[in-house]
């Protein structure tokens, strides 16, 4: 057995991580973001952290988070958490994080978009 196929397995032609819920992560699949949420699609291990850091900062105004816990509070996983508690748990101004490519993202208008 190969390493994807040993941790990981494939959902709608996504491969997640066998320790995330099925039902969250098809949540995520469904999620559709107000018209003023900020939602942050990146590869994983690509500068996530660093991007959320950079958009919450921007949001907050340079304003420091009260503890570092409130981070994921800010910025919720979508694909590990699910829609529903991350928007429940979500501190505004915050911003939705999420690995899934960007053709299963439902998003609404307007968007931008700005490819690498």
């Amino acid at each position: 057995m190969d390493a994807l196929n040993r941790f990981c397995v494939n959902i709608e032609g996504v491969n997640i991580p066998k320790f995330f819920s099925e039902e969250c992560f098809r949540s995520a699949l469904l999620f559709k973001p107000k018209p003023h949420d900020i939602i942050i699609v990146t590869y994983p291990k690509c500068g996530t952290t660093w991007m959320q850091n950079l958009v919450l900062n921007i949001l907050r105004r340079g304003k420091s988070l009260d503890k570092p816990s409130d981070f994921y509070l800010a910025s919720p996983f979508l694909d590990q958490l699910g829609a529903k508690d991350s928007e429940n748990m979500m501190i505004r101004p915050g911003c939705y994080k999420t690995h899934l490519p960007l053709h299963k993202v439902m998003f609404q208008s307007p968007i931008i978009i700005e490819p690498i």
